[in-house]
């Protein structure tokens, strides 16, 4: 029997529509989207935020040469345990909501409460940051040649190694698309979940690129509407700016969220 023919652009209205049904999909996004509000509120203060995000290079220049002046200390090292943490939590959110989004596509409803679904997601996290280690390796073993051309000051070298990392990196980044899918359905270890993830890429290498299309018009949209709630901080008003940073994050959550719905349709065919 014929597989059924993808619609792409129906899979994008099925994502909605399911969001609509479960919209507890995007809680982990919006986690962390307040995590990311509070640190950079931490760090610099309401009025600090409001000149980074909006953007005034002459005020940015003038208020953080004051600020570093007096908390380079304290600034270094919030960064480093602030950035640290919120990775962390990031990813395990980003294993929450992937193993949420699963539910959601193969069982039409979300199996459990929230807590248990973070609790649950702790095997994933292990297995995900094993990936982006793994994937973080890579990318600067595709590198080497490059920087080897620079060190040896080698104009041909460094172009050809940049030639072969930028190939390579486009490999890689088509060829793990479907990791966190394949991570959470097949719940396979690190090597596994990549080995499968190439060789769906290699089985499927139009549908995976146009998913990938796909989901960037997602991100795009997502972005753009982010953008225009972000103009509020232009306003200096403290208010605006943060109903603008706080409709911002929503936003952000719900594209993340549609994208992982679109990838767990796209992977189900």
């Amino acid at each position: 029997m014929a597989k059924k023919k993808f619609d792409y652009a129906q899979k994008l209205v099925d994502s909605f529509n399911l969001f609509k049904k479960n919209w507890t999909l995007a809680v982990p996004g919006l986690i962390k989207g307040a995590l990311g509000i509070i640190f950079v509120l931490v760090l610099f203060g309401i009025a600090g935020s409001m000149i980074l995000i909006g953007g005034n290079e002459e005020a940015m220049v003038s208020y953080f040469t004051e600020y570093f002046e007096d908390n380079l200390v304290q600034f270094v090292s919030t960064i480093l345990i602030g950035v640290f943490v919120l990775l962390v939590i990031s990813t395990w959110l980003a294993a929450m909501k992937a193993v949420m989004c699963r539910d959601a596509v193969y069982s039409k409803k979300l199996k459990k409460g929230l807590w248990d679904y973070f609790l649950s997601s702790g095997k994933y996290f292990w297995r995900l940051v094993g990936i982006l280690i793994l994937m973080f390796l890579i990318a600067i073993a595709l590198l080497i040649l490059a920087f080897i051309g620079i060190a040896i000051q080698n104009i041909a070298l460094m172009v050809l190694g940049f030639l072969i990392a930028f190939v390579g990196l486009i490999a890689l980044g088509l060829g793990v698309a479907f990791m966190m899918p394949i991570l959470v359905v097949k719940e396979k270890g690190v090597v596994d979940t990549l080995k499968l993830s190439w060789n769906f890429f290699v089985k499927n290498k139009w549908h995976v690129v146009l998913t990938l299309l796909m989901t960037a018009v997602i991100g795009i949209a997502g972005r753009l509407v982010t953008e225009i709630f972000g103009s509020l901080s232009l306003t200096g008003v403290p208010t605006l700016f943060l109903i603008g940073v706080i409709l911002g994050v929503i936003v952000t959550a719900i594209a993340e969220v549609l994208v992982m719905l679109y990838l767990m349709f796209a992977y189900k065919r």
